[in-house]
């Protein structure tokens, strides 16, 4: 089943250019926009997703702008902590996934 988020927010948009890098725009479906967050006030990254109803999530994969994934995260009973990059650069490293 595939899950449409409808609800997205962030932190802080990229130059504070919320039109151009909206939290919403990670959701929208739509390969040509993105969403940039960058550090808010508390030094964090964020970006949080809301889904319509509670769903057993069994992967999450985030998409580069012309559909190919840059990395994917499995989940289990327990945690989202199983992370593969595509391609030759590991960014696994730099997120942390919270479900």
């Amino acid at each position: 089943v595939k899950i449409i988020p409808v609800k997205a927010e962030h932190s802080r948009a990229k130059d504070g250019d919320e039109a151009k890098y909206a939290a919403n725009l990670a959701i929208d479906l739509d390969l040509d926009t993105r969403s940039y967050t960058i550090k808010g006030s508390d030094s964090t990254a964020w970006l949080k997703i809301t889904l319509d109803q509670v769903y057993c999530v069994n992967q999450i994969v985030r998409y580069k702008h012309n559909g190919s994934p840059i990395f994917t995260w499995t989940c289990s009973n327990t945690d989202c902590s199983s992370c593969v990059a595509e391609g030759s650069v590991n960014v696994c490293n730099l997120f942390t996934l919270t479900v």
